[in-house]
């Protein structure tokens, strides 16, 4: 049976209202909600297709490392790791001022939906 659940894009910080149909734990349809008071059920496509980057078949959904020209599967402690080592490095040859991060606005798929 599908049922649909009232949400919020989290692809910007704009939030626009969503409606998600959802069956066997899984949604099925995204779209607009007419009755957010923001949005006015406006979506983005980035928003509209959220169903098929989740599900599309070429979906990454762990960790890969190049090595000698191919991709292997890596585990997540290994690849914080790794990073950090590169990053460290960066930072000891160049100084803490070479580092910038960016984290984006607060809504980015941060939020309970």
């Amino acid at each position: 049976m599908i049922e649909t659940k009232k949400t919020f894009c989290r692809f910007c910080h704009v939030l626009c209202g969503l409606e998600v149909d959802v069956e066997d734990n899984q949604f099925i349809a995204v779209r607009g909600d007419h009755d957010n008071p923001v949005s006015e059920s406006y979506t983005c496509p980035k928003g509209r297709s959220e169903s098929e980057r989740v599900h599309h078949p070429d979906r990454l959904c762990s960790s890969l490392k190049r090595v000698d020209a191919r991709c292997t599967g890596i585990g997540s402690e290994q690849v914080i790791n790794e990073i950090g080592e590169r990053l460290r490095a960066i930072i000891e040859e160049h100084g803490p001022e070479s580092m910038a991060v960016y984290v984006g606005c607060g809504g980015h798929r941060t939020a309970p939906g």
